[in-house]
């Protein structure tokens, strides 16, 4: 793996990595304020609540996945070219695959996981 590469994949896995940590907290939030008459009505206590939340995670993460993906890769590639970077790296003869190839990659790699995690917790 070149420095590039390691270069162009940190600057995706950061703004990801926020991202689903985001959707993840509005997705727990949504589902607490959507399911709170229930836990009202039989009295959970907080780590049943906690346990319920968690445990439905992997179902929303598997949705939200893509949408959180794109917003990263939007996000990732809009810094670098404010920043000039791709113009840069353009400018010193490296062709524009070889340029988002470490993001089809990271693509690729999620969307793996993603298919593997949606076969194995909903099977």
């Amino acid at each position: 793996m070149k420095i590039l590469d390691r270069y162009l994949a940190k600057s995706f896995i950061v703004p990801f990595s926020f991202c689903v940590l985001i959707f993840s907290v509005l997705v727990l939030l949504g589902r607490f304020f959507d399911k709170m008459d229930i836990f009202n009505n039989f009295h959970a206590h907080l780590k049943d609540v906690m346990a319920f939340l968690l445990l439905g995670l992997p179902f929303w993460l598997n949705l939200v996945l893509p949408v959180a993906t794109m917003l990263a890769l939007l996000f990732s590639l809009g810094q670098l070219y404010q920043q000039g970077e791709i113009t840069a790296f353009r400018s010193a003869g490296i062709p524009s695959w070889r340029i988002y190839l470490p993001y089809a990659s990271v693509g690729l790699l999620l969307a793996l996981v993603s298919l593997v995690g949606g076969l194995t917790f909903f099977a």
